[in-house]
């Protein structure tokens, strides 16, 4: 459901409140009225108006000076301010409005017609500015928030921002010690000129994807990262610049590693294997059954005269331990 555009008149003129105010709620604003500077920033604050009509000359702060405290204020930065006066209407004084953050600077009097114009023109401009501001605010969020480190390049390659895993990545307390660096000065010697070409590729193709390479740390050491460049749409013209988000591989090449040795290990397990196996076969059955090799021979020889058909039997059972031992 759409809600209606809420506009806060700051004015010391009783009657000239009640005829514009009663002029825009017949256009369907929904409006609130303030005659001092200190009641229209409070009800600012409280109500929180999407515009504010504000006349320069008030009993006690004037309009520069309530406009300034809404600029001020982090809470009102979606507020959007016209300046309405009859009186301070010089060049100056206009610049002097605008330059406290005044949107709009507008001279009494004013036709209703044009005062409608002007103000539907500043709603227009403030529900894109704050729908740019809350979608900018959003994205900045998911960046932060994001287990990869990113980063803003301008088309020379050098960091424009970076969020608080890029800095932690890369080993750096605060922002302020990598942003206007070269992103090549972050990759060792032997890798810079691929980085180099691949980044003007991203440039003249508009994004790059998962490529390999290695970075420094601040204190030099060298980690791999997986790195994916996109180039923001600005609509024709140059490129100002790349968004760059960056992985750190190191667990995965260290898998990967892992993976590769397995194999290898395998082999060497079976290996240990087969020689506990013989260890276990020469120190343990071989030496059982060579001792009951012997003792059959005693026997054998004890009964070859006694009886010579089991003598053949023992030998028969000699010759099968001969083979069990080789």
């Amino acid at each position: 459901m759409k809600t209606k555009t809420r506009i806060l008149m700051v004015d010391d003129n009783p009657a000239l409140l009640e005829v514009i105010s009663k002029l825009l709620r017949s256009e369907g604003y929904e409006v609130a009225t303030a005659p001092t500077g200190l009641e229209g920033l409070w009800l600012t604050r409280r109500w929180l108006p999407d515009l504010v009509l504000l006349d320069v000359q008030l009993p006690d702060l004037d309009g520069f000076e309530v406009c300034r405290q809404i600029k001020a204020d982090p809470a009102l930065l979606d507020v959007f301010v016209i300046m309405l006066s009859g009186q301070a209407t010089s060049a100056s004084e206009k610049a002097g409005g605008l330059d406290t953050g005044a949107d709009e600077y507008l001279t009494k009097p004013i036709a209703a017609e044009e005062l409608f114009a002007r103000i539907r023109t500043a709603a227009r401009l403030r529900h894109t500015t704050a729908a740019l501001r809350a979608s900018e605010q959003h994205y900045r969020r998911l960046v932060e928030i994001l287990p990869d480190a990113v980063g803003l390049l301008d088309a020379q390659g050098r960091l424009t921002a970076a969020n608080p895993q890029a800095l932690s990545m890369l080993g750096y307390a605060e922002a302020g010690l990598l942003l206007g660096k070269s992103a090549f000065e972050l990759a060792p010697p032997e890798e810079q000129e691929r980085f180099r070409a691949d980044l003007a590729l991203a440039l003249r193709t508009g994004v790059l994807q998962n490529v390999q390479y290695t970075l420094l740390r601040k204190d030099g050491r060298r980690f791999p990262v997986e790195i994916s460049v996109a180039v923001p749409s600005e609509g024709r013209g140059q490129p100002s610049g790349l968004v760059v988000v960056v992985r750190d591989i190191t667990e995965r090449k260290r898998t990967e590693e892992e993976l590769r040795r397995l194999p290898r290990r395998i082999i060497e397990a079976q290996e240990a294997e087969r020689q506990r196996v013989a260890r276990d076969l020469h120190d343990g059955v071989n030496q059982i059954i060579a001792s009951a090799k012997m003792r059959l021979r005693k026997v054998e020889s004890s009964i070859a005269l006694i009886n010579p058909a089991a003598t053949q039997v023992l030998a028969r059972c000699y010759e099968l331990l001969v083979q069990a031992l080789e």
